[in-house]
């Protein structure tokens, strides 16, 4: 083996001896072993210590060891060596456990809390971290990983995280990573394409949550028994017949109540009469309730142009749909962008092209080769997510793999979760008018006889009484 190789074991420098495999990649912990000597003097390594080896000065691996295998001893005659299996630095975001909810934060933002709050704690220093436009409305993780909380974040945006060989935390997205021309001296080009996780139709759905207080009315039909609203209420405040008060009650309990005019229950958007109720709604009577309901958010987007491809090419629709469910979603712009985002992330194949060379330049996990092999169908911007430096005789073989999406080597892992179902229930936003006029967002107040009056804000096509309160009106109809 070479000479130029340098082990530093809790920044201790030891010697290589005749085996090395180091690899590194995106967004995943890789394996690497390493026979090393052990100098007079210095102690034998131990399980969990950090270990950094340099090639020519430069640094190829920052890891932390797995195990420490020794060499047989024999009374005083052998050689003092060990051979070290190395998990890379990634392995300590498996360590940690997030606890921490944000609101109205970038992925970006999120990003620069946890290096914070949580990774700089690791002798970890910044690298960079690339500027998102993705936007949580609400971002919560309950002692989750740190790498579960990353892969996450990642995912959202098309990025990827790693830590590099000289000990700096990255954060990119493709936009932000180096591109060169394909190194003129790599050989053994070799393609690999498949289309699983190409979509072009993404829904997304949100968390169910409860309303502000709304309001809905309808002049009562004859014959009529039911009400539908725009929601399932979570609680109804109250019922009113042409401005008074009628009783409310939830259905399958309050049947016998006679003074209960009206039930509902949970899990339902319609209102029953009561038929044993004293008071009842006739014919022309105004009808109104005011309730807090469950909204529901659901997006459907659909990438048109890849669709139409797909059709002609294989005689299909051309839709592959997916879905993903996150009650972390809580308004219609997040779920519109994530939508959006995964619809970018998986508009084309996945192609995975491998390289081997035996210069280490230009070979920096991350680095972006541009390719133009038409005949192969390699042709555009190629991501190194991984490298493997390994001896190879008297020099070292340097393999590389590339990616055009996806950068993550998550081995041994599921690599995407296209179903992410948090909760089943999903939010839609409803604006709900009464008639023309009176908006559900007004305020509304009461009199002491319990009668519904509304702000002289939607005055237009009420009828105004000279005795009422100065500015406001009776729930009449015109």
């Amino acid at each position: 083996m070479a000479n130029n190789i340098q082990v530093l074991i809790s920044d201790e420098s030891y010697v290589a001896d005749n085996k090395l495999s180091a690899t590194n990649q995106a967004g995943a912990i890789s394996n690497s072993s390493i026979d090393i000597k052990i100098g007079a003097g210095q102690e034998m390594p131990r399980a969990l210590e950090s270990v950094q080896i340099l090639f020519d000065e430069t640094p190829i691996l920052f890891g932390i060891i797995n195990t420490v295998t020794t060499a047989d001893y024999n009374y005083g005659t052998e050689v003092d060596k060990a051979r070290l299996d190395i998990n890379s630095a990634e392995i300590i975001f498996q360590w940690r456990l997030v606890s921490e909810a944000y609101q109205s934060k970038y992925t970006h933002e999120i990003i620069q809390s946890l290096f914070d709050n949580y990774i700089s704690q690791e002798g970890i220093t910044l690298g960079e971290i690339s500027t998102t436009e993705n936007l949580y409305g609400t971002y919560t993780a309950s002692y989750l990983k740190l790498s579960d909380v990353l892969d996450e974040l990642a995912d959202a945006v098309g990025a990827s995280w790693f830590i590099s060989p000289n000990k700096k935390f990255y954060f990119l997205v493709k936009n932000d990573i180096e591109l060169i021309d394909a190194p003129a001296h790599i050989k053994g080009v070799k393609l690999e394409e498949n289309g699983s996780d190409i979509r072009t139709v993404q829904i997304v759905a949100g968390a169910s949550e409860e309303t502000t207080p709304q309001t809905e009315g309808l002049y009562w039909a004859a014959d009529q028994q039911t009400m539908t609203l725009g929601y399932q209420p979570a609680s109804v405040s109250s019922m009113a017949i042409n401005g008074n008060p009628a009783g409310v009650g939830l259905l399958g309990v309050d049947e016998e109540d006679i003074t209960k005019t009206f039930l509902w229950k949970y899990g339902s958007q319609i209102i029953t009469l009561n038929s044993n109720a004293t008071t009842k709604p006739t014919t022309g009577d105004n009808v109104v309730i005011i309730y807090n309901g469950f909204f529901d958010i659901i997006v459907q987007n659909q990438n048109d142009s890849l669709a139409a491809e797909l059709s002609a090419l294989n005689g299909t629709s051309g839709k592959i749909e997916a879905i993903e469910t996150d009650e972390t979603i809580e308004s219609f712009a997040d779920a519109d962008t994530l939508a959006n985002n995964l619809l970018q992330q998986n508009d084309e194949r996945e192609q995975t092209v491998s390289a081997t060379c035996l210069e280490l330049s230009k070979t920096d996990l991350f680095t972006a080769w541009r390719f133009n092999l038409p005949a192969q169908h390699i042709v555009g911007d190629f991501v190194i997510v991984k490298r493997t430096v390994s001896d190879f005789y008297d020099k070292y073989l340097i393999k590389v793999t590339l990616k055009n999406k996806g950068f993550y080597c998550r081995y041994g892992t599921v690599l995407k979760k296209v179903d992410k179902t948090v909760r089943t229930d999903a939010v839609i936003y409803k604006q709900t008018t009464i008639g023309d006029t009176a908006n559900a967002s007004d305020a509304i107040v009461f009199d002491a006889d319990g009668n519904i009056f509304y702000p002289a804000s939607i005055s237009s096509g009420l009828i105004n009484d000279p005795g009422l309160a100065d500015g406001f009106y009776p729930l009449e109809f015109v």
